[in-house]
């Protein structure tokens, strides 16, 4: 994403990719109930996830969620279900999408 943004002319115009970003991270809330709900646990995984829902609610737009990592999309041992479904059910995520190769 940083590439793509950086080269775009319209972006640069609007001071570049970090001011585009920053609108949606800046005072990002931590959202900690559903941090600590989520399925999620492993490295930034969490965060990861809720820095997307967090942009989803601040655009009011469809957004997915795609990823190499199979820890968003996979059950993993003694999971009631799928991450993925997990993700779905408690963000504002249209879908996660599974990129892996």
């Amino acid at each position: 994403m940083i590439a793509e943004v950086g080269t775009d002319p319209c972006e640069e115009e609007f001071g570049g990719w970090r001011n585009v970003v920053k609108r949606w991270t800046r005072g990002v809330d931590p959202y900690d109930r559903l941090k600590s709900n989520l399925l999620l646990f492993e490295g930034d995984d969490p965060d990861v996830c809720i820095e997307a829902h967090h942009i989803a609610i601040e655009t009011g737009l469809p957004t997915e969620l795609g990823t190499a990592d199979g820890h968003f999309i996979d059950q993993h041992e003694k999971e009631p279900r799928c991450r993925k479904e997990d993700i779905l059910s408690k963000t504002e995520l249209d879908d996660v999408v599974d990129l892996r190769p």
